[in-house]
């Protein structure tokens, strides 16, 4: 696209985002407009879809849905951390202008002593003159060298700080992916795992199944034995997951109690088996409360699963999987379906 057709498009996007901003809570700043110029722009089909399905629900939008829509679909960093590096490299990028800064005075001055020296010596001067001009311009050569190696150094320490920096908006930008709880995927890592699995089958051709898997009975975990214990058993079940799925498998907890599993080049009957040795293994594994060692009795999962088809939306797969699920659920739980 040229400059000007850019230029264009972008007064005709704003044009439209800016009424839409207006309609809701959210506050006139780069979060809200950058959510809204997405959606006007139709790219980021994920986004579309999730205030699609908000505006369908909702006639106001509040500032922090509008903050959601940001984390989950634009940017997947922690926006308090986020904005936190952004002022530590403003500070770095300050600094090093600064020293680069300083450095040009001094070599500015450095060359007008030069300059200086010179049209002496284009003069006849006495051996005494002579001397003092060589001292001057070996004292100012040397301060001039140590200007430099100070400025190498504090670039050095600048390039540290920025490689740190780097470091560290990697490391907010995997934390923000992960659930808590659980330390599996979480829900926007998933979302995002899952466009990305999507277009690598269609651009390979190769199987892409989705695994819905939920704990049954879950709330009767709860109310019997308490949220702590519930929250040791879905760390328990995710702790096995993990031991069973592949490198280049994503586990995620999709919800409270449920987890999805994305498992690329695998065919249906490897993915149900996979789903199969895990409801197994969950089943027969018995957890004990901590505080009388009491066994809380048997757990079990319902799965379900959907192969991909090329060309369907990310919804569609997801609903057939979830479909599946219910399938399990409704006839008897503890199993796993394939959605036909």
């Amino acid at each position: 696209m040229k400059y000007q057709d850019h230029k264009k498009r972008s007064a005709e996007l704003l044009r439209l985002v800016i009424p839409k901003m207006s309609q809701h809570d959210a506050p006139f700043d780069p979060i809200s407009y950058a959510v809204w110029y997405e959606y006007c722009a139709g790219h980021n089909k994920g986004l579309t879809d999730a205030l699609d399905d908000l505006l369908n629900q909702h006639e106001i939008l509040s500032a922090e849905q509008i903050e959601n829509l940001f984390r989950r679909h634009i940017y997947d960093c922690d926006i308090d951390a986020m904005r936190l590096l952004q002022e530590r490299m403003r500070q770095v990028v300050r600094d090093v202008i600064g020293n680069t800064s300083q450095t040009t005075q001094h070599a500015s001055g450095f060359s007008a002593v030069l300059k200086s020296h010179t049209s002496q010596l284009d003069a006849h001067i006495s051996p005494e003159a002579l001397k003092g001009i060589v001292n001057a311009v070996l004292d100012e050569t040397q301060q001039m060298s140590m200007a430099i190696d100070s400025l190498q150094h504090r670039l050095h320490s600048n390039a540290q700080e920025i490689e740190q920096l780097r470091m560290e908006l990697r490391r907010v930008r995997e934390e923000s992916m992960r659930d808590a709880l659980t330390g599996l995927v979480n829900r926007g890592g998933f979302d995002k795992s899952l466009d990305e699995a999507m277009r690598d089958s269609d651009h390979h051709q190769t199987p892409l199944v989705l695994a819905l898997i939920d704990i049954d009975f879950f709330k009767k975990i709860n109310d019997t034995h308490g949220h702590i214990l519930g929250d040791r058993v879905i760390r328990h079940i995710a702790g096995i997951i993990r031991q069973q799925v592949r490198e280049t498998d994503t586990a995620a907890r999709y919800g409270g109690e449920e987890f999805a599993l994305l498992l690329p080049h695998t065919a249906l009957p490897e993915a149900e088996a996979l789903a199969q040795k895990i409801r197994s293994v969950v089943e027969h594994t018995r957890l004990k409360r901590l505080d009388n060692h009491a066994e809380i009795g048997r757990i079990t999962l319902s799965a379900g699963l959907a192969l991909y088809q090329n060309g369907e939306t990310a919804r569609d797969l997801l609903q057939h999987a979830d479909e599946a699920l219910y399938q399990s659920k409704r006839t008897g739980r503890n199993k796993v379906t394939v959605y036909q």
